[in-house]
Order: C-alpha cells, then structure tokens, then sequence
C-alpha cells in the first residue's frame, strides 16, 4: 500500500469514527423507569368470611409494580381486582357487597373508589367528594370531607352510578374543636352509633366524640389523659369498631412496640387498654392494618422482611396467629 493510500484509510477511518461519536452524542438518552417504590403501606377489611387488602408504596406512581385490591372468601386463594386509585389509605366494607376506599388518584390527588358487588369491580369519580377517611355501614358511606378549613364529617348514598350523594337529612357537621386537632378517623357500630377521632400531633392531643343519634350531635368521650389509656406518643393510624361496644386503636410503632401497637376498649372508646405486642405471638416486622368482624375474630395485614404477610386473632387481638390464608 501506498503512502497515499494509507494515509486515505487512515482519513477514513478517523471520519467514521467521528461520524458514530456525533451520533451517540445526538442519541437521545434512554429514560430511565423511576424505581419501583416497596411495600410501605397498606389497608385491609373483612366482613364475615371475606377478606380485601391492599399493600404497596405511598407515593402515587402510576408506574409502580403494586399489588392492586385483593379478596380472599372463606380462605381460598387471593383474587386480584383492578382498582381505580394508585394507592389505597383506608378500606371499609359494610356487608359483603358495599365498600369504599380511599387513597390517591393516578394524578396524584386524593381520591374515592366505591363497589357494590363485593369489590369485584370498582368505580371513582370527580363529582365524589374528597375524603380523608371512609366508613361503610348498612347503606351509609360515612365520610371525613376535606374542605376548606377544619375537615367535617358527612354522610352519602351510593347512586346507581356508584357515585357518592350526600345524604340531604344528615347535615355535615365539625365535632372536634381546633385544638382536640383534626377529624382523621371515622367509624360506626350501626347506622346510629359511630365515633369520630380527632388528633393533633404538634400539640399532642387526641380526642374520641361520639354520636348516639346518626351525627346530629357528638359527646367528647375521651381525651389523651392517662386515665382514658389515650395517652403516649405516636400517631393514631386506624380505628376499628365491632359488635356494640368493642373498639380498636392502631398507634404507629414505638418503644417496646416497635411494628406496631395495639389499645382495645369495651366501653365505646370511653377507656383504652394496652395489648400485647404482636411481635409477642408472630414474627412481624411493622404492622399495616387490622380489621375485626367481631368483638374476638380479626386479621393484621403486616410486613416480614419488607414482604406482606397476614395474621389472624380470635381473642380480639391479645394475640395473633399465622393466617392459614394464601398469600397469592
């Protein structure tokens, strides 16, 4: 080969590597999918034989790899339901067919999401108002209604579009003065007794008011005293009611209770008692959420090594049991 023709390879060589530089320079970067958020939260219901939850992040990305609304019937495998929210906050059902549920929409704004078939298909709408906590009982949706200042609490009617109307009789209402805190969990024994918690985690204050007349009016029935067992640190995250008189708080893990703690009353909420801690019976690494179809049976939807996990209780939650439930 010749000078000149090598010197023209070499020419050649340098302008197609220089063409391939200015392609990958102009080759638009690959985008990256946002991580798949884990398992954070998560809300369960049972009524009767029938059990719903939900576990996944807690922010609202539509991209996420999370499990949608599952059911299980009598323990049979898990059936898996689409769901119209991104996230679940709190689910409550009122009898096999009726249930609602909160959380977040895909567009990032808190949402609703009602069945009427047992959670086999789900509807949300705009025209639904915005609520931070949801209670189904008999054919009342029970709801706190965010609005522009202190929230206040509603009642609604499930319409044949599954939308949710308020009630024109039941007149929204705001029970807890400013400084019991903010209405952040509802729940009704029966279509006339119910009770409202309202907590204030900058001051520290918590406050159960009950209503004995459909939420005409409300009674303050206990307050963060020690006396009332309100007490201590650590936010109040759930509540849950059974039968006539037996009620359920879910305080977020702390101290000895680090998954989770649990306090029962057997007066309406008027005084708590401290149970067990879950751990004391199963192995569980944080507790999600419980939910009780009687003053004794219940299920705990919870994490084991960062995976979902279900419990069961028959002596209203002193202790907890391996769920014989599947888990898929």
């Amino acid at each position: 080969m010749s000078r000149g023709q090598l010197t023209g390879a070499v020419v050649g060589v340098l302008a197609l590597a220089t063409t391939l530089l200015v392609v990958l320079a102009l080759r638009p970067a690959s985008v990256e999918r946002p991580p798949v958020a884990p398992f954070e939260i998560g809300a369960v219901a049972a009524s009767g034989d029938t059990v719903w939850r939900w576990v996944g992040p807690t922010d609202c990305n539509a991209d996420a790899d999370v499990v949608q609304i599952e059911r299980s019937i009598g323990g049979d495998a898990w059936t898996t339901t689409a769901m119209p929210l991104s996230n679940v906050y709190s689910l409550s059902f009122a009898n096999d067919q009726l249930g609602v549920a909160t959380g977040t929409t895909r567009a990032c704004a808190r949402g609703v999401a009602v069945t009427t078939d047992g959670g086999r298909t789900w509807k949300s709408s705009s025209d639904n108002p915005v609520l931070l906590d949801a209670w189904a009982e008999g054919k009342t949706i029970w709801g706190i209604a965010r609005v522009i200042g202190q929230p206040q609490l509603g009642a609604y009617r499930v319409d044949a579009k599954k939308r949710l109307r308020p009630i024109a009789a039941l007149k929204p209402m705001q029970p807890c003065d400013a400084a019991d805190g903010v209405p952040d969990q509802i729940a009704f024994f029966d279509n006339s007794t119910g009770l409202l918690f309202c907590e204030n985690d900058v001051v520290g204050t918590r406050l159960i008011a009950r209503t004995t007349n459909s939420g005409a009016n409300f009674e303050r029935l206990a307050d963060d005293r020690p006396q009332t067992g309100m007490d201590g640190g650590g936010s109040v995250v759930d509540m849950d009611v059974a039968g006539s008189k037996t009620v359920w708080l879910q305080f977020v893990g702390e101290g000895d209770c680090s998954e989770g703690q649990l306090r029962i009353s057997d007066s309406q909420g008027a005084v708590f008692d401290r149970l067990a801690c879950p751990s004391e019976s199963v192995t569980v690494n944080k507790v999600l959420d419980v939910a009780f179809s009687s003053e004794k049976d219940g299920v705990m939807l919870g994490l084991v090594d960062r995976a979902p996990a279900m419990f069961t209780t028959d002596d209203g939650g002193s202790t907890w049991s391996n769920s014989p439930t599947p888990s898929s």
